[in-house]
């Protein structure tokens, strides 16, 4: 039995502009966009991503740009600009919180450290990661496993989920002042791994999976999730269509685009290339 999924809606440009910010933990930051264009924006699935469309260091003017049957289209051909994808948090009533981690360096980060009220955005999206309907029925165990980056999906997954369905989470972050609230009407157990004290692709081995109908999904360093998915798929017995694994980021490079990991991924201990996502 498969899980129902929402289509992907089509990938447009809107504009926006930050409307509030907030520190939700050491390194962890809630920037709001607002504006006309995301009133009834289709980024509302939980862990939809969005891309946002950056001046080269990060910092300034965002350049325009458009969208069309030829890909991205900036208004000036010959601006420089870099693309980075968040996770949309939760999008609702014209607004749009990303929680951005702060890591790394690069235009990314920059942005997720310096952006103000007033600052103008300009977005690519959405993008789904998360395809599952769970309202039109929830697996018999939902697993969720990432790292800081996969926060702000499960945390929208698990608020999607219905009363009495049944899920785990297994979330890796530097200590506990970055576990954040994370709540649900559904049957939730939440797993934080402290790192040093501990790590995610072992916690997740450890993990007695019932029998049943089982829906994992993780999201972490792409090495990370490679190793996640063989765990999942070898260790675990899950089938092929029952794990999505993601390479939200590499470690010590920032690559152009965000990959789901495949089987063949698994061999080569290597992702087809992922953008840096926060």
């Amino acid at each position: 039995m498969t899980a129902a999924v929402r289509e992907r809606p089509p990938l447009a440009v809107v504009e926006a502009e930050v409307v509030a910010v907030a520190r939700l933990t050491p390194r962890m930051r809630r920037i709001t966009l607002g504006g006309p264009a995301l009133v009834g924006y289709p980024g509302d699935h939980p862990g939809d991503a969005v891309k946002l469309v950056l001046p080269p260091t990060g910092a300034g003017e965002p350049p325009r740009a458009t969208w069309g049957p030829d890909g991205l289209a900036l208004a000036d051909p010959d601006a420089e600009f870099a693309l980075r994808t968040y996770t949309v948090r939760r999008c609702a009533d014209g607004l749009m919180d990303i929680d951005a981690v702060l890591h790394g360096s690069g235009p990314g980060s920059t942005w997720a450290r310096t952006a103000a009220v007033g600052d103008a955005a300009v977005l690519l999206g959405p993008r789904r990661d998360f395809p599952d309907d769970l309202s039109a029925g929830a697996p018999d165990l939902l697993l969720v496993a990432g790292d800081e980056t996969a926060v702000p999906a499960a945390a929208g997954i698990a608020e999607a989920l219905p009363a009495g369905a049944r899920a785990v989470f297994v979330l890796e972050v530097d200590g506990p002042a970055d576990e954040v609230a994370i709540e649900s009407a559904g049957e939730l157990t939440v797993t934080w791994v402290h790192r040093g004290s501990g790590s995610l692709v072992e916690a997740v081995r450890a993990l007695r999976l019932p029998a049943g109908r089982v829906r994992a999904w993780a999201a972490a360093e792409s090495g990370v999730a490679v190793e996640l998915r063989g765990v999942l798929r070898r260790e675990h017995g899950l089938s092929r269509g029952a794990v999505s694994a993601f390479g939200y980021w590499q470690r010590d490079r920032v690559a152009e685009e965000v990959a789901e990991v495949s089987e063949d991924t698994e061999d080569t201990q290597d992702t087809e290339g992922t953008e840096e996502h926060r």
